[in-house]
């Protein structure tokens, strides 16, 4: 995927093309709204996409037909994770029925690499380092996390070691590990003297001031959860097994305001069920130690051991049977797949960064002292 060189980092992308229709075998046009959602699909799985307009001819036995198309360019980048034939394979049997069509093509051309910047690599991969940094340790920094990717999605970015407020200088002094390396920054501190400086990864602090209403400044942010908002949906799961017809259209909305149709709803909503469930299982809860439950008010966490229990609300309005079973059904998958390693790395940060993993994180711990620290 990543290349590291003296004088940048090489990115390795595929290059995947997609001809889509513009009308139906009897010459009728597709409505904006179903190519839209066609567009709307691929940049689900992918950032961004270019599109060219067309021409196709071909010969019948008795005239030459012309055909409308869009030629669709995606830029996909490989990694362990992320199987890109599968998607487009799956895509173009999608396409087939929906557009009846006996021909969808989609072809793959060849790899090529993309020269990036260290800066540019940084930006990309979701980590804020200042120019002294840049200057000092960017190669080395660039040839660790290029080796260690897949460590760098599963700590989200970086572990803060100091956080120092010098009122004296009027800076801030940071010092924080990532990947095996220590990166030190000084950042300007303008902020009134009884103001707290609370790293973003530093979750007991940042819960004790949220309760608190103490005046605080974050710095930074976990980064890799900040990028992955910012690069399209991995999805998770995907909801099936219901004929999602039978339910209204938009089900429901998400945190956002988005309108969400059904089966989107089963998918974040499983999502926002996991989050909870993995802060459970990181404040030291054992797997068969939490029980979860699904019902028309949404969803409720409980975590029992014999020193202590913990209770975690999902809130929604969730009317029919059906799709309970399907948000449950969605989550058994989901969690069975993270028993055996197998979850999606991108598509579990991503679920911790559109539910308020940090946040929520941040409170729970700051509860837990508290509780662990009374008389």
């Amino acid at each position: 995927m990543y290349k590291v060189t003296d004088s940048g980092v090489l990115k390795t992308v595929e290059a995947w093309s997609l001809v889509l229709p513009l009308h139906d075998n009897d010459g009728e046009p597709f409505t904006k709204e179903i190519v839209d959602s066609i567009l709307a699909t691929i940049l689900l799985s992918y950032p961004g996409l270019s599109i060219a307009n067309t021409l196709g001819y071909w010969k019948g036995a008795e005239q030459t037909f012309v055909d409308r198309n869009y030629q669709v360019l995606i830029d996909a980048v490989p990694n362990a994770e992320t199987d890109s034939s599968a998607f487009f394979s799956g895509l173009k049997r999608s396409l087939q029925e929906q557009l009846r069509q006996e021909k969808i093509y989609v072809t793959r051309q060849d790899s090529k690499q993309e020269l990036l910047s260290f800066k540019e690599f940084f930006s990309e991969v979701g980590v804020e380092i200042d120019d002294a940094d840049l200057r000092a340790q960017a190669s080395d920094v660039a040839k660790r996390m290029a080796s260690n990717l897949d460590f760098t999605i599963q700590r989200f970015g970086y572990e803060t070691l100091v956080v120092r407020n010098d009122q004296a200088s009027r800076t801030i002094s940071w010092e924080r590990r990532l990947c095996g390396i220590i990166l030190k920054s000084e950042l300007p501190n303008p902020y009134p003297s009884d103001f707290k400086v609370i790293a973003a990864d530093q979750f007991a602090q940042l819960g004790k001031a949220l309760l608190s209403g103490d005046q605080f400044v974050l710095i930074g942010t976990y980064e890799y959860l900040a990028h992955v908002l910012n690069r399209g949906s991995e999805p998770l799961i995907e909801a099936q097994g219901v004929d999602w017809d039978l339910y209204p259209n938009p089900y429901s909305r998400s945190p956002s305001g988005e309108s969400l149709s059904v089966k989107r709803f089963v998918e974040e909503f499983t999502a926002s069920i996991l989050t909870n469930c993995l802060i459970l299982r990181e404040e030291g809860f054992l797997a068969k130690e939490i029980k979860i439950n699904v019902g028309a008010d949404g969803s409720m966490q409980h975590a029992l051991s014999p020193e202590r229990s913990l209770l975690m609300h999902s809130p929604a309005n969730i009317p029919h049977t059906e799709v309970q079973l399907a948000i449950i059904r969605c989550l058994g998958a989901v969690l069975e797949r993270l028993d055996v390693d197998n979850a999606c790395g991108v598509a579990v940060m991503q679920a911790k960064a559109k539910n308020n993993y940090v946040l929520k994180r941040a409170m729970i711990r700051h509860a837990v002292q508290t509780e662990d620290t009374r008389p």
